[in-house]
């Protein structure tokens, strides 16, 4: 049962900083793209908000998601949070710390500009139509929704970053299996499909349907 919560501090650490700053982020963002005249900002709007607050809140937690990934991956080590981030930063350096930093920060642009406002846009057309009110079922449902559409939009891309995270490097820095985020993108669809990219959309969803819950409806009660 263990091997279940492999890299969970980690996961942890990263949720602390990288949840912290872009869902607060998130606000002051769109306050600063609202026009005096704009009741309700636009969807438009909102996705720009989300995908700025998610790129910045990702430069943070590249190390720690990088780290998680590799301790989840690797079921015969028994290495701590604290053990392994020295061991990477002892054979790599800083860089190494910050592999795969470019597609965290598109998956974290992504996942934020598809989350929030879709969460938002669900929430208030559930309450302009008259048969829902502010309270836990209709963000509930707006969190359901708003997970189905970051599960889809995100799923290509965090199969790639944890693919190409997960390699082995040679001592000049460049990945064994994947030159690039790109390469990988390409072997993966050129060997398994295009549908391979969604693999573990299930599990992602349910993940990210109660996580979108925890963390919007705690701020409204």
């Amino acid at each position: 049962m263990t091997g279940l919560y492999k890299g969970v501090s980690a996961s942890l650490l990263r949720e602390a900083t990288y949840s912290t700053v872009r869902m607060g982020l998130y606000e002051p963002f769109k306050d600063a793209l609202r026009s005096h005249e704009e009741k309700d900002l636009s969807l438009g709007k909102k996705i720009i908000a989300g995908a700025l607050s998610g790129a910045l809140a990702s430069s943070f937690a590249t190390p720690t998601d990088l780290i998680k990934v590799r301790l989840q991956a690797d079921s015969k080590s028994n290495l701590r949070l604290r053990d392994a981030f020295f061991s990477i930063l002892k054979k790599q350096g800083i860089a190494g710390l910050y592999r795969g930093i470019v597609p965290t920060t598109q998956r974290a642009m992504i996942l934020t500009a598809s989350q929030l406002p879709s969460y938002d846009h669900t929430k208030n057309a559930l309450i302009k139509s008259g048969k829902f009110k502010e309270g836990i079922l209709t963000h509930s449902i707006a969190s359901m929704v708003a997970g189905i559409v970051c599960a889809t939009t995100t799923a290509p891309i965090d199969l790639v970053k944890s693919r190409y995270m997960n390699q082995s490097f040679d001592a000049n820095g460049k990945g064994v299996s994947y030159s690039s985020t790109f390469n990988c993108f390409k072997k993966t669809i050129q060997t398994e499909g295009m549908m391979s990219l969604f693999k573990g959309w299930v599990p992602q969803w349910l993940r990210i349907g109660p996580h979108t819950i925890g963390k919007v409806l705690k701020p409204q009660l």
